[in-house]
């Protein structure tokens, strides 16, 4: 939440506090579901600011495993001068046909 640049769409400004709370549980939800097991990063990166990476996230549910690749994006912050999360493009590498845009 922290690291999101406001542009994104999915971005929920401090002063709507139930709405960014909302957004809150559903980070931590996913991330309760899953275990991180292993993240590579591309070799070559398509610009300056974007990076490319591979994930492999073990479900706590069912023990299987989902491989992910995402190009983030990324946006410096006029306020703040940090480089911020605006969007990525998801590749299901499980089902190649599956784009799940973030932007």
């Amino acid at each position: 939440i922290l690291t999101t640049h406001p542009n994104h769409h999915n971005y929920i400004s401090i002063d709507r506090k139930g709405q960014r709370k909302l957004w809150e549980r559903d980070l931590k939800s996913f991330a309760n579901e899953f275990n991180f097991l292993s993240i590579e990063f591309d070799n070559e990166q398509p610009s300056l600011d974007s990076i490319g990476f591979t994930i492999k996230l073990g479900s706590k549910v069912d023990n299987k495993f989902n491989i992910y690749h995402e190009v983030s994006t990324f946006k410096r912050d006029e306020n703040t001068d940090r480089w911020m999360y605006l969007s990525g493009q998801v590749v299901d590498k499980n089902r190649l046909d599956k784009v799940i845009n973030t932007n």
